[in-house]
């Protein structure tokens, strides 16, 4: 019952956004200043059924659609257009603290609107749920209804502080992003590191090709023809999940094993020759690394640094050579003084040292031909690291 009940709160906030679209679509006005969330108590008059959604999210409906005209107008988006249920569920947006919610232990409550009876007295309805465990307490900011695959989910943003931990080993870590691995770090004890690309990547990669293909021998507009692209865009948000926790789990992993760590600004080539190098680092997910290891390093108390890796692989880091290499050469000799080494190693120790977290004269002595641990992330077995022999 509660699920059909938040479908058609989802419904009546669906046609709200549409019938505010066709008449801003014909009273320009209502755009300037409040006049289209105004606009909702006028509806709400003509249309009582609005009355059984909480105000919250009916407000929220005319800022979504306000928000959409300003992308359109600063030339971020298309011209805003009419939403329609069967293709994507209206999500219930509640943006005041702490109204509309209530959370005892494991019993969750969430406030609706009211229900008229003919009688002319209202009623307040509600939703009332068990959750499998206690939440963490706090105050509540905003929170979210959404539909994913027919599951509902309740995303909650709340004020909790906690302290974490963080217990000081005095070790420091450079890392060196590329597409040919995830990253190579080394730290200051010359313990180096090779993580492998995420394997999420490449099995959900390989099932949405497969999906690509099938879905160009469909007849557009098919059932069979929706029915793939519901399951296409279906794998992409497990993909992206998937990806959002390999990300987490290694930034954790380093945070609680170092008490620094310095990263390169590695950037994609904006030339059109190199598109396909483009698209292995899109597929990488170097980018998103970097923002999700400097929030957790932050939240962590470990110090975070972003480096500029101009020629950082062309330095040998021991006599200062630059020498351009062959991308294909993973492992070389420097012609200058003759120490052999593996690039990225290379690379990480000089970021290092613009860091000024690690020195050159740390390394002497060290087999840098290969690193310390290869690592891996498994969609089965997590984060893995395992002894380079």
């Amino acid at each position: 019952s509660n699920c059909k009940i938040l479908d058609s709160q989802s419904t009546m906030c669906n046609k709200l956004y549409n019938m505010l679209l066709e008449k801003s679509l014909v009273d320009h006005s209502l755009l300037k200043g409040n006049n289209l969330r105004n606009e909702v108590v006028k509806i709400k008059q003509d249309h009582r059924y609005l009355y059984s959604v909480h105000s919250s999210p009916l407000k929220n409906t005319a800022l979504r659609l306000k928000e959409a005209y300003a992308n359109y107008f600063n030339h971020n988006a298309a011209f805003p257009k009419y939403k329609s249920q069967n293709k994507q569920w209206f999500s219930l947006y509640y943006d005041e603290p702490n109204k509309g919610i209530s959370i005892n232990g494991k019993t969750l409550r969430i406030t609706l609107g009211t229900k008229i009876n003919s009688s002319k007295k209202s009623e307040r309805l509600y939703i009332h749920c068990i959750l499998k465990e206690k939440p963490i307490t706090g105050i509540i900011h905003n929170y979210r209804i959404i539909k994913q695959d027919g599951v509902y989910y309740l995303s909650i943003c709340l004020d909790h502080r906690y302290v974490y931990k963080h217990t000081h080993t005095n070790r420091m870590i450079s890392i060196d992003q590329n597409h040919k691995n995830f990253f190579v770090g080394i730290d200051n004890k010359g313990t180096s590191i090779e993580v492998k690309n995420l394997s999420p990547i490449k099995y959900f990669s390989k099932q949405i090709d497969i999906l690509n293909r099938k879905i160009s021998h469909c007849k557009y507009n098919s059932r069979r023809y929706r029915y793939l692209l519901y399951t296409r865009e279906k794998l992409f948000r497990r993909k992206n999940a998937q990806i959002r926790i390999a990300l987490y789990t290694i930034s954790n992993y380093l945070c609680n094993t170092y008490d620094g760590i310095a990263i390169g600004n590695y950037k994609p080539p904006t030339t059109k020759e190199k598109y396909f190098h483009k698209k292995m680092l899109y597929d990488s997910e170097i980018c998103t690394f970097r923002t999700i290891l400097k929030h957790v390093c932050i939240k962590r108390l470990v110090e975070y640094t972003l480096v500029d890796e101009k020629d950082t692989t062309k330095e040998c880091f021991y006599c200062g050579d630059m020498t351009t290499k062959n991308p294909d050469i993973r492992t070389y000799s420097c012609p200058c003084c003759g120490k052999t080494f593996m690039r990225d190693i290379n690379s990480a120790i000089n970021i290092g040292r613009k860091a000024n977290i690690l020195s050159s004269s740390d390394y002497v002595g060290i087999n840098l031909c290969k690193p310390t641990y290869i690592a891996y992330y498994s969609l089965n077995k997590g984060f893995v690291q395992e002894l380079n022999k």
